[in-house]
């Protein structure tokens, strides 16, 4: 958890583009292609979530959030497809053509 990988939808530092495709926008960045704001807001929840917790916990919580991360940047793809293909996505998850 916290390495960058490249090239995998949804991995933009700034969220997706805007429906109409332009990008959002954009604040400063650092090295790592992520904002501030956004390295804060990260670092700050990690240590409220590391807080108490033994090596294992640790372990067991980042590979959830790992996992959890990777069925994000899928859902992502699929609403891409199904947006540039029209096909419309209902609320609990299942698509009409």
């Amino acid at each position: 958890m916290g390495e960058k990988r490249e090239g995998r939808p949804g991995d933009a530092p700034h969220g997706p583009p805007r429906p109409d495709g332009r990008p959002r926008g954009r604040k400063r960045k650092t090295g790592t292609g992520y904002s501030e704001d956004m390295i804060l807001m990260a670092t700050s929840l990690a240590t409220q979530l590391a807080r108490g917790k033994t090596e294992c916990e640790l372990e067991t919580l980042i590979n959830i959030l790992d996992i959890l991360s990777d069925v994000l940047v899928g859902i992502l793809a699929q609403r891409r497809i199904c947006d540039r293909q029209g096909i419309e996505i209902l609320q609990d998850g299942d698509f009409i053509i």
